[in-house]
């Protein structure tokens, strides 16, 4: 029953970017990526199973390839997609990829111009790993701050931090220790903004 549900839900949505509207001017500088791979398969649409699917992996996409977020994007049905946030590969007939994304300006550039190589910036906003706001020492109360930032923008393929903010969600997770940190205590990363 939960699987036709999703089926139908997913067909729906496909027919109606089919028929969405054409692209806003200026979108002569987007870049479309047909049938995105991640490690070697076909990007699935969600980030865990069946959770947290559609324009937030769009985006993830666009951002990791050094747009600022995506305009559009299409779906498809393949027999095998990466699904990022598990760290797993969904095999079967129900496992739904892009079949194209459409990101917003050209590559490096935002909208075509400016921010050439080690210029350009790219904010990500309450950062997360595995679920959970990236922590903002790199290990346990230990390396916090610049450190805790840089692993994360090396993570994502850029260079370094260039700003960080922060805030106490309740749930972080330490990026070199490899665990999460529970309680009012953990601090956490409000926005990240790095540079390549």
């Amino acid at each position: 029953m939960q699987y036709r549900m999703m089926k139908r839900g997913i067909l729906a949505l496909m027919a109606a970017l089919a028929l969405g509207a054409a692209a806003p001017k200026g979108a002569s500088a987007d870049v479309i990526y047909h049938g995105p791979r991640v490690n070697g398969f076909p990007l699935d649409h969600c980030w865990y199973w069946a959770r947290n699917c559609g324009w937030a992996r769009a985006h993830w996409y666009c951002r990791k390839k050094g747009h600022s977020g995506a305009r559009r994007y299409g779906l498809t049905r393949v027999g095998r997609s990466y699904v990022v946030g598990s760290r797993r590969i969904c095999r079967g007939g129900h496992c739904t990829s892009y079949s194209r994304i459409r990101c917003i300006g050209s590559q490096y550039g935002g909208g075509g111009g400016g921010g050439g190589y080690g210029t350009y910036r790219v904010n990500f906003s309450y950062p997360r790993i595995n679920g959970a706001i990236v922590d903002h020492c790199r290990w346990f109360a230990a390396r916090c701050g610049r450190p805790a930032a840089n692993r994360y923008c090396r993570l994502r393929g850029y260079r370094r931090a260039v700003y960080w903010s922060r805030y106490r969600p309740g749930r972080t997770w330490v990026i070199g220790s490899r665990r999460f940190c529970h309680g009012p205590g953990c601090v956490g990363f409000s926005r990240i903004t790095c540079t390549r």
